[in-house]
């Protein structure tokens, strides 16, 4: 008979009837956490693989860079815990293409206005020393605390230097005759409801302001003045009465125009248009031409007035003309680089490395044979172009021209240990006029001629050839690193080869194409050929510059030199931002609304060079720490808008 078990004695379990081993877990935890780690360093390694960079970053980026949230490389160099933020990874889309607007050398240089003194600084000022990412998508980079301006600046509003135009009492150029005090009479403000310019009666003078200045709103300024639209209904009858009459012989007349293919705008294009217009507006009455009815601007009367000022004084306009060629080709290399490097295909960014691969190879040898000497930099380095450009040269005449310019410069600089600002610029002046008759010459030698000029525009009195000739080098070294670094980013497939569809800087551009356009006109004008009869000049030629000046006089100045652009109301204010609008919202709160609250005596103002500009006491009465911002950025900017 089977023993019966009494109730409550307790059964053993099946681990103490057959033991199991007391490690039995260890091995598996182990193995899942060795594939744990593997898992999390290579995501850590390579996270663009993964696109699980955002978890593991110390923090969102802002709304605009979370495009590139997962691709590391877009911002940072090297791997793994040694990254850091790069600055040619935020100038490869921020700043155009080897443009050195963004880098601090280029603030240093634009608020002192040398551009060798920013390469002085032993340690450049990082980007990410100021905008600091990875802060959430709704931080703003720009927003900047006046700390980091406290280092090297003033520390308040209130130590703030009285405004430079102020202290200097800075006048203006604009290139017109326009009192104040003759606009703002009481003549004047009844006349500006008759011509319709108001849909009111004027009574006060302070109300005629805004008539011209008027508000503008995407930049919060004033509207740019025009002709048109400011002077055209009180002046126009002017212009009707034409010219006075000149001698046919001393002007080109349209058919010769269209014959030498000089393109004029508003002005015919063909032979058969050009006959018409001659009948119709200059007419031939005893070997003279008048004529009839000018335009603003009027194509006819400003070709022909450039050729006749440039028969009178040929060495002001050469002068002109040669600072115009500078401009011209420093703007024509700005705009081809206008575009930043993320935006740019391959193939255009290998042929900008070649460019600059040439470009250190010529900079290295010029350095190779300058050696180690300290000298007068402009002269010593104007003398090597005069002789680069008389060794390229297969003119006799114009090596002919070399020689003496080449020993005035060494005995007015080399010898006396450099050149003042005025020599340097004459001395430029003139080896431009020989570098363009050269180009003109022979084309073959226009990269050659390109490069002298360059070497030229970057010339800085009381710099030596050896600091100008290292601060050049040090920056296309740093454009040909930044170059390779992008086609480094199509080569590891952080970015394709070809261009992104949408453009970075979109209208970047646009004022430099602007002002490319307007250089190109003024220097067509400064090379137009005056009629044969006119070429030596003498007092016939300055009665027709006279008679053509008859319709413009009562606005613009009379000069027989190159006449400068009409340049009105420009900032005064070059390295501060200055919007009128709301402050001219704040000045609606006062009793009458008034520009001279800020202008005193501007309605009293007979001289358009005037510019009655405030002090700095007409700002901090309203921005300070208790009424309105009073921080650096309010006014101040720190990266130019272009490098100086």
């Amino acid at each position: 008979m089977a023993r019966e078990i009494p109730y409550g004695t307790p059964r053993q379990p099946e681990s103490y009837v057959r033991p199991r081993p007391a490690m039995r877990f260890v091995v598996p935890a182990a193995i899942a956490g060795a594939m744990l780690l593997a898992a999390s360093a290579t995501i850590m390694l390579t996270p663009e693989s993964w696109g699980l960079r955002q978890m593991l970053a110390p923090g969102s980026v802002v709304a605009a860079h979370a495009i590139v949230e997962t691709r590391c490389q877009a911002c940072h160099l090297g791997s793994g815990a040694n990254r850091e933020a790069s600055d040619a990874r935020c100038l490869r889309c921020h700043s155009s293409a080897t443009s050195g607007t963004h880098v601090h050398s280029a603030h240093v240089a634009f608020g002192g206005g040398d551009p060798a003194k920013g390469t002085r600084r032993e340690k450049p000022q990082a980007c990410s020393t100021c905008h600091v990412e990875h802060r959430g998508r709704h931080a703003e980079l720009r927003d900047v605390g006046d700390p980091q301006c406290y280092s090297c600046h003033f520390k308040s509003l209130a130590a703030h230097p009285e405004f430079a135009a102020v202290k200097s009492a800075a006048r203006e150029a604009p290139g017109v005759v326009f009192p104040h005090e003759r606009h703002l009479r009481a003549d004047a403000l009844a006349a500006y409801a008759k011509s319709g310019m108001s849909s009111a009666p004027v009574t006060q003078a302070e109300s005629a302001c805004v008539l011209c200045h008027e508000s503008e709103r995407v930049t919060r300024d004033l509207q740019p003045l025009s002709y048109e639209r400011h002077c055209s209904r009180c002046h126009a009858q002017e212009l009707q009465l034409g010219t006075e009459p000149i001698a046919a012989g001393l002007v080109v007349m349209p058919r010769a125009i269209v014959q030498r293919g000089d393109n004029l705008p508003n002005f015919p294009a063909t032979l058969d248009e050009a006959k018409a217009f001659e009948a119709l507006e200059l007419p031939l009455e005893d070997g003279e031409v008048r004529k009839k009815t000018a335009l603003h601007e009027d194509p006819w009367i400003v070709y022909n007035r450039a050729g006749l000022a440039r028969a009178q004084e040929p060495e002001p306009h050469a002068a002109a003309r040669s600072a115009l060629l500078g401009e011209r080709a420093r703007l024509s290399r700005r705009l081809s680089l206008s575009q930043p490097l993320a935006e740019l295909d391959q193939r255009t960014l290998r042929e900008i490395e070649a460019g600059l691969s040439a470009s250190l190879e010529t900079l290295r040898g010029r350095q190779t044979a300058l050696g180690s000497a300290r000298d007068a930099a402009a002269a010593n380095e104007l003398v090597a172009a005069v002789a680069a450009a008389g060794a390229l040269s297969r003119d006799e005449a114009l090596r002919g021209r070399s020689a003496p310019l080449a020993a005035a410069i060494r005995k007015s600089g080399v010898e006396a240990k450099g050149l003042t600002a005025r020599e340097l610029e004459e001395s430029r002046a003139q080896l431009l006029e020989t570098l363009r008759a050269l180009r003109e010459s022979d084309r073959s030698l226009a990269g050659e001629v390109d490069q002298l000029i360059g070497r030229l525009q970057a010339l800085t009195p009381g710099e030596t050839s050896a600091e100008a000739l290292a601060r050049v080098l040090a920056q296309r070294e740093s454009d040909l690193v930044a170059v390779r670094d992008e086609l480094q980013l199509i080569a590891s497939g952080v970015r394709g080869p070809e261009a992104p569809p949408r453009p970075l800087l979109a209208g970047r551009d646009k004022p430099l194409r602007e002002a490319l356009s307007r250089a190109q006109w003024r220097l067509l004008l400064a090379m137009v050929e005056p009629a044969p009869l006119a070429r030596k000049g003498g007092p016939a030629v300055a009665a027709a510059l006279h008679a053509l000046w008859n319709p413009c006089k009562k606005c613009h100045v009379e000069s027989s030199a190159p006449a400068a652009p009409v340049a009105a109301a420009r900032h005064s204010f070059t390295r501060a931002r200055f919007a009128h609008e709301p402050h001219l919202r704040a000045a609606l709160g006062q009793t009458p609304l008034s520009c001279g609250t800020c202008h005193a005596g501007i309605e009293k103002s007979a001289k358009a060079d005037e510019l009655h500009l405030p002090g700095l006491a007409s700002c901090t009465g309203c921005h300070n720490a208790k009424a309105v911002s009073d921080t650096c950025l309010s006014c101040h900017r720190y990266h130019p808008l272009e490098a100086p």
